[in-house]
């Protein structure tokens, strides 16, 4: 196997590894928030819209063109807010479930926190570690994505180059085919001075033969 061939799908199989990894841990925090207000099946396959959404709606935007853009990006939109605030409940309801067990569960990061904050309450420090938990993964694999399909996408320099690689060749086998035409012309024209010689001197030898 060629080497740089080997070294893309390295690249595209790192590249997309991180954003399916956070679909799957976005698709159970989601079901987790979900199984709030629905029945267990029903909030599986809410995660699951949610998720499929999310991708195909980012994927629309970065290869399709003819979509309305404006109504794709309100869904992605839409769809990766969810995701984040799924996330973020996720984190909060299991430190809560975690502090119910152990009231000391949060002291460290709460003095953390105290550098930082005047007197921080000890929900608002739920709040925080929950976001910089449960935020970040989806953000991560976004930027992760769109930079794989730049990677895989042809570039417009590239296509530009193309046209022009394509635009000289055509001039160039039409330069080659006018002088193929002059060159017949020329032979052509050749061979019919040559005839008009030949009967030229047949003429004249059958004149001097009569004589």
């Amino acid at each position: 196997m060629n080497k740089n061939k080997l070294v893309n799908r390295l690249i595209i199989i790192v590249f997309i590894s991180v954003p399916l990894l956070s679909s799957l841990i976005s698709m159970i925090h989601l079901f987790n928030m979900y199984d709030l207000g629905n029945i267990e099946i029903l909030a599986i396959a809410s995660a699951i819209c949610i998720e499929l959404g999310a991708i195909s709606s980012f994927l629309s935007l970065s290869i399709l063109s003819k979509l309305n853009r404006t109504i794709v990006w309100s869904i992605f939109i839409l769809l990766f807010l969810l995701q984040i605030i799924g996330n973020i409940y996720y984190s909060f309801d299991y430190i809560t479930i975690k502090m119910a067990t152990n009231s000391t569960y949060l002291n460290s990061f709460q003095e953390l926190m105290n550098r930082f904050f005047t007197d921080i309450e000890l929900p608002d420090v739920k709040l925080i570690l929950s976001i910089i938990i449960g935020a970040p993964i989806p953000i991560i694999s976004l930027m992760l994505l769109k930079s794989l399909m730049d990677y895989i996408k042809p570039s417009k320099n590239t296509d530009e180059n193309n046209n022009e690689l394509n635009d000289e060749n055509i001039i160039e086998k039409k330069l080659i085919q006018n002088i193929e035409n002059e060159n017949d012309n020329i032979e052509e024209k050749i061979n019919n001075n040559i005839n008009s010689d030949q009967n030229i001197i047949k003429n004249a030898n059958k004149n001097i033969k009569k004589k």
